[in-house]
């Protein structure tokens, strides 16, 4: 509970509450870093009253209040502070029936008391000075602050009646730069109008304080970054705040408290340099609190801008109160033990919840607005992976809820400063020259190509095992000494020079470069500003004024980044893994739900999903139903961000059949082992349930394993291996030292068979001791007992409450009339010889008749086009069945009425097309049959299959266009050939000839080109045998050579149509076809005759464009038919052509 209001119960002023709301004008954009390079963020250093003075009021940076004698006699701070009544906004008020507020008696006596703190200023100048109420002020300071004729400790007392507001100087003088803190004490309040509502508002800031509550000399440089980390400003670290009414708000007197700084102030800031706001909840904050918090950011801070949260800060670190919190949680929820464990698990658990709270609220901007944090430790992958297992335990995360990011903190060169105390390095014994900052220098370029490396390397694989970004969450040179040399005065100062050295550009250019080589998404700096001091040189900037030029490591980040174009990050597609179910209907179809909602985008939003079932678009949401057949497959999910970028994701969807939610056997492992006469080995043969007809062989241990007794509960299958020791052994190793247990299942009788097909598989496990958390891979005689065969490998199992494993066995594979072994083996035990219990196991499945014929297996070929049937029926391919039962027969026969059947027939376990089908592509392309197979039990299998049919090259005479089809053979300019489908002409495939002149050669293809695919080709004429475009007086001969052509599916030309490819085509060997050219030969009947002469008088004298010009009698192409084309007319009239 907030002080303030636990001590101001039954007081008017406690139910005053702030309705104030900050309206801040925005930077003109934001430079937000990221991409597949590095994005950059910082933390912010805490508000204090003596370090970054970041708000225009100063007096929200007074320190908490402290109590003097009324008389400032005696101690600077007497102690009384638990005595003060506080309103609401933390100003003393008077207690019932006191004359005043101040000052006030003690309640065990003594001298009067007053209240004081100390405020910081930031330079010289006309502050505002307000306040509420009546009372007495008194301001006290030295170096010239406010006398600036003194550096000694002066005073200014302001006595006032219902409010102040005047002008307040601080001087910049010859003792001072207007840069320190003042002293302010409330000598009197009084007790109807206390004084309260103190402001002391920094010069030029007085009319737009409220809207504008930052100084820029803290804000200048904050547009680098992109992410802004108010760890410090909540004051994370042994943060004591509760309830969400425990909180400070825009009306509290200040903003240091160890509760952090309120909220309104976080959002402002973020929206005022548009940055990312991170976000470290308190390790005490209820859910209460975490449900305003998330409120209050989802409707104040910008749209456009994310929300990282993170739960508290370093809670793995024992400095800090949070670390002795989480652990003193998980022992009281028995999460785990010692209390270390269970600490990471309610880490863990706090983490799921808090964040689970902001998506509910986030609601559907979630998955746009928010960033899940977990922290660990870089120093000890340990943390990384316990909480993230611990994440997969539905005990402590039942939403199942996930991460977005995995944060380490990031520094290197921590143990330099304490080696040279240990090393005797800052003043040597031995006469040799103290170390220099060079040296120092040399020394963290070393550290950071080491030991960060290998971290970065290591937490940068388990973030990709989880669908994580890796992030830090601090970072930088971590030149500090520790312990007892925090006091060593020469050791801080050689650290801060170090710091302030110009090499350390280039080291922090270095660091940022290894970052982004790591794959590191955001790099968190620790910290913007801060002094240095024998605590740590950790700012970017030692101070607010300091010049960027000195300011080498921020010049490094800054520099960094301006060379670092950011670029598009590719988002995270995160779908459930895996969905089971089963077709309970026995439809063959089951309904899932496929959800991708929580995929993620690091660096804007994802725009657009498609889910994928093979080559079908089942969805375009992110949740979407689908209808899934009874087996397994793989649906994959694509998301997309607002930058086009593109990332695929598969879930495994598995319908188990109905059947496979049988139960075949479930042990009792309480009924106590037997053993044999013949052997010593304890099988373990009680069972809660049996199927009928199962044979059961029992529980036995492996020869690598020892029974254990030690346990009261003696007769569970409690066992110890050797396990190697750390870091346990791996399964080979398990397998090849027969460290399993083993159970055996089988039928009872021969006609039964065994159907374990996508049956559960159950088993329950004890870790006995706290040292032997295992892993348990389960494998099966199916397969074999190697570790690629494995059809199960858990997860390291830490818990110490008993723990079911439960998946799946395959879909193929696991229906037998056989015996099936399966095998458990625990491996990776950090320990030796530590006892590991199986509590429980149960295998599914069921029994059935010895099973039909499971597949048909066709192997022929394709039906040729025009192969004769005319001699009998046509082999077209042989066929096998597939039957799991041994020695069985199969007998095939046609199903009646299905499809082209009546056009086959069978034949032993031949399939044939029977006799007098005649095959032609272009009237049926294919033919459908479906087939069945019987075996000697009568069951039964149908199966469909399609023959095709090869399309070979064909061409008739009939395809053959002389002058585009017209009979007149006067002039002769073009022929051409059309194939039944596209074809690819070699050069040469397609000549002409004349038949009077052997070897001679007229013809070539000019539409299309021969490198072209067509099914029509045309041919003109060129050369000696060309007169006026026209072919001369003469027989003529197309030939086409088969050996020159070739379809789109790679077959030859068949033109004599028995099936065979590779027949050359001829045109013109026959005098029916025609081809053949005669001028004046208008009808084409091989003379030139009185008709002709009659069609010849019609056109005669005629030109172009004249009705009755006949081009075909125009034997010189003059455009006109006249007196030279009557004489060559005349000279062939009454005479033949002979073929």
């Amino acid at each position: 509970m907030n002080r303030y209001l636990k001590r101001c119960r039954g007081l008017a002023k406690c139910s005053r509450t702030s309705n104030r709301r900050l309206a801040i004008e925005k930077f003109e954009s934001r430079q937000l870093l990221a991409g597949d390079s590095l994005a950059l963020g910082t933390n912010l250093t805490s508000s204090t009253d003596y370090d970054v003075v970041g708000f225009v009021d100063v007096m929200k940076q007074s320190r908490d209040w402290m109590t003097a004698n009324a008389n400032l006699e005696g101690q600077y701070d007497t102690g009384f502070e638990a005595e003060i009544l506080l309103d609401a906004d933390g100003y003393p008020v008077a207690s019932v029936g006191a004359t005043a507020a101040l000052p006030f008696t003690p309640a065990g006596g003594g001298l009067d008391q007053i209240v004081h703190t100390v405020i910081p200023v930031h330079g010289p100048g006309t502050y505002r000075l307000k306040a509420s109420g009546s009372g007495s002020l008194l301001f006290r300071a030295d170096e010239g602050l406010l006398v600036n004729t003194s550096d000694q400790l002066e005073s200014r007392i302001i006595t006032f009646t219902n409010g102040y507001d005047a002008d307040f100087e601080v001087y910049d003088s010859d003792f001072g730069d207007g840069v320190g803190r003042l002293l302010l004490a409330i000598t009197t309040s009084d007790a109807v109008n206390p004084v309260s509502d103190l402001e002391l508002i920094s010069p030029g800031h007085s009319s737009t304080y409220e809207t504008a509550p930052f100084l820029p000399s803290m804000t200048q440089h904050l547009g680098t970054y992109g992410n802004l980390r108010f760890m410090d400003w909540m004051r994370a670290n042994n943060n004591p705040i509760v309830d969400w009414n425990d909180r400070v708000t825009l009306d509290t007197f200040t903003q240091t408290l160890p509760v952090g700084v309120a909220v309104e102030y976080i959002t402002a800031l973020a929206n005022q340099v548009q940055q990312d706001a991170w976000i470290t909840v308190p390790a005490r904050a209820n859910d209460a609190f975490v449900t305003n918090l998330a409120t209050y950011l989802r409707d104040n801070l910008s749209p456009g801008l994310k929300v990282f949260i993170e739960y508290s800060n370093e809670t793995w670190n024992g400095s800090f109160s949070q670390a002795t919190y989480i652990q003193e949680q998980g022992l009281a929820l028995v999460l785990d033990w010692p209390g270390y464990a269970a600490g990471q698990k309610f880490h863990s658990m706090r983490s799921a919840q808090i964040w689970q709270i902001f998506e509910d609220t986030f609601a559907a901007q979630s998955a746009d607005r928010l960033v899940k944090v977990l922290s660990a430790q870089a120093g000890v992958s340990a943390v990384s992976t316990e909480r993230l297992d611990a994440l997969d335990d539905p005990n402590i995360n039942p939403t199942g809820i996930k991460p977005d990011a995995l944060a380490i903190n990031a520094y290197f060169g921590g143990e330099i400063a304490d080696d040279i105390v240990r090393d005797q390095e800052l003043a040597p014994t031995d006469g040799s020259a103290p170390i220099t900052v060079d040296q120092v220098l040399d020394r963290l370029e070393v550290d950071l190509r080491g030991p960060l490396t290998s971290q970065l390397t290591t937490h940068k694989a388990i973030a990709s095992d989880h669908d994580l970004w890796l992030i830090t969450y601090e970072g930088g040179q971590h030149l500090v000494g520790t312990g007892g040399n925090v006091a060593n005065e020469d050791l801080a100062n050689l650290m801060i020079a170090a710091n302030r050295s110009p090499r350390m550009y280039g080291i922090y250019q270095e660091f940022l470069t290894l970052l982004e080589a790591k794959d590191v998404a955001l790099h968190s700096n620790f910290t913007h500003i801060s002094a240095p001091n024998a605590f740590g040189s950790w700012g970017a900037f030692e101070s607010q004024d300091q010049v960027v030029s000195e300011a080498h490591k921020f010049r490094a980040i800054s520099d960094w980044a301006l060379g670092n174009a950011p670029a598009n990050r590719v988002p995270i597609s995160r779908a459930t893994d895996e969905i089971t179910v089963v077709d309970l209907d026995d439809n063959g179809i089951e309904s899932v739900q496929l959800d991708a909602s929580s995929s993620r985008d690091f660096d804007g939003k994802i725009v657009s999903y498609q889910w994928m079932a093979g080559e079908t678009i089942i969805g375009t949401t992110a949740v979407v139903s689908f209808d899934a057949a009874v087996g397994e497959q793989f649906v994959t999910v694509t998301v997309t961000d607002d930058g086009g970028a593109s990332v695929t994701g598969e879930v495994r969807v598995a319908v188990r059949p109905a059947a496979s939610v049988g139960n075949l056997v479930t042990a009792d492992l309480t009924v106590a082992p037997v053993t044999d006469a013949g052997s010593p080995d304890p099988v373990w043969l009680g069972t809660s349930s049996i199927a009928s007809d199962v044979a059961y062989s029992g529980v036995t241990l492996g020869p690598g394993f020892t029974r254990d007794t030690s346990s009261s509960a003696s007769n569970l299958v409690g066992f110890i291996g050797t396990f190697e020791g750390y870091p346990g052994t791996t399964l080979d190793q398990a397998i090849a030292d027969g460290e399993y247990l083993s159970v055996t299942v089988d039928t009872s009788t021969s006609d039964q068979w065994l159907d374990l097909t996508a049956a559960s598989f159950d088993f329950t496990v004890e870790r006995h001791n706290w040292l032997s958390p295992r892993h348990y891979a389960v494998m099966s005689s199916v397969d074999g007992f190697t570790s690629s065969a494995a059809l199960f490998d858990s997860e390291r199992i830490n818990s110490q409450s008993p723990t079911t494993l439960s998946f799946i066995l395959p879909f193929e594979g696991f229906v037998t009339g056989d015996p099936i072994e399966f095998r458990i083996y625990p491996y990776g035990g950090e320990y030796e010889n530590k006892e590991t219990y199986l509590n429980g196991m149960s295998i599914g499945g069921t029994i059935i008749p010895t099973p039909a014929p499971t597949d048909i297996q066709f192997v022929g070929s394709t039906l040729v086009e025009n192969t004769s049937t005319v001699g009998g029926d046509l082999f077209v391919g042989s066929l096998s069945a597939i039957d799991t039962t041994p020695d069985d027969s199969h007998t095939f026969t046609l199903v009646e009425g299905y499809g082209d059947n009546d056009k086959f027939t069978i034949v032993g376990n031949e399939l044939r097309l029977r006799s007098g089908q005649v095959i032609d592509y272009e009237t049926q392309s294919s033919y459908s049959t479906q087939i069945r197979v019987t075996d000697l039990t009568m069951l039964s299998l149908d199966k469909s299959f399609v023959v095709d049919v090869t399309n070979l090259v064909e061409i008739s005479k009939s395809d053959v266009l002389i002058n585009d089809g017209s009979t007149q053979r006067s002039r002769v300019e073009s022929i051409q050939i059309e194939f039944d489908t596209d074809v690819q002409l070699q050069a040469g495939a397609i000549t002409v000839s004349r038949r009077e002149t052997p070897g001679s050669i007229v013809g070539t293809v000019i539409a299309p080109l021969s490198s072209a695919t067509s099914r029509v080709f045309t041919i003109s004429f060129s050369g000696s045998f060309v007169t006026f475009g026209s072919l001369i007086d003469g027989n003529y001969e197309l030939s086409v050579d088969a050996s020159k052509i070739v379809s789109a599916n790679g077959l030859g030309l068949d033109a004599n149509q028995d099936g065979v490819a590779g027949d050359d085509f001829i045109f013109g060997n026959e005098a029916t076809d025609k081809f053949f050219r005669y001028y004046g030969d208008i009808d084409g009947d091989r003379d030139v005759d009185g008709s002709d002469f009659l069609f010849f008088r019609g056109a005669y004298n005629k030109s172009v464009g004249n009705v009755g010009y006949r081009r075909a009698f125009n034997f010189n192409l003059d455009s006109k038919v006249d007196g030279s084309d009557f004489l060559q007319f005349r000279g062939r009239y009454g005479k033949t052509l002979l073929f």
